[in-house]
C-alpha cells in the first residue's frame, strides 16, 4: 500500500484501537464485578470449548453480549486489523523475536479465528 491507502488504514487502525482500548476497560471492569467462583466457572466453559486464546475470548465475549450495530463494528474491525497486520506480515516486520512481533503474530492467529467464527472473507 502506497500513500493515500496507507494513510487511510493506518487512520482506521487507529480508530480500532481507539474503541477497543474503551471496551476492554468495560470487559475488565465487568468481569471484576463477576464472583471468583463465576469467573473460574466461565474460564472452565471456555477451556472445554477449546478456546484457550485469551484475545479469541476476548473478542467473542464483545461479539456475543453486542449489539447488531456493534457486532456490525467489530466484524469491520476484525477485518481492518487483520489487513493491517497481514500488510505488515508481508513487509517483515512481524518477524523475529521482539515481544512487539510476538504479540503481533498472536493477535493476528487471534484475528484469524475470529473471522472464521464471524465467516468473514
Amino acid at each position: 500500500m502506497y500513500g493515500g491507502d496507507q494513510l487511510g488504514l493506518e487512520e482506521q487502525v487507529l480508530d480500532v484501537l481507539e474503541r477497543w482500548d474503551r471496551r476492554l476497560e468495560i470487559a475488565t471492569a465487568a468481569w471484576a464485578e463477576l464472583t471468583g467462583g463465576e469467573q473460574r466457572r466461565r474460564e472452565a466453559e471456555l477451556d472445554a470449548d477449546g478456546e484457550s486464546d485469551e484475545w479469541v475470548v476476548v473478542l467473542w465475549n464483545w461479539w456475543n453480549e453486542a449489539r447488531l450495530s456493534e457486532q456490525e463494528q467489530l466484524r469491520s474491525d476484525v477485518a481492518v486489523l487483520a489487513r493491517a497486520l497481514w500488510g505488515a506480515a508481508a513487509d517483515g516486520r512481524l518477524d523475529g523475536p521482539s515481544e512487539e512481533a510476538s504479540s503481533s503474530r498472536h493477535l493476528l492467529r487471534a484475528l484469524e479465528r475470529m473471522a472464521e467464527i464471524l465467516g468473514l472473507d
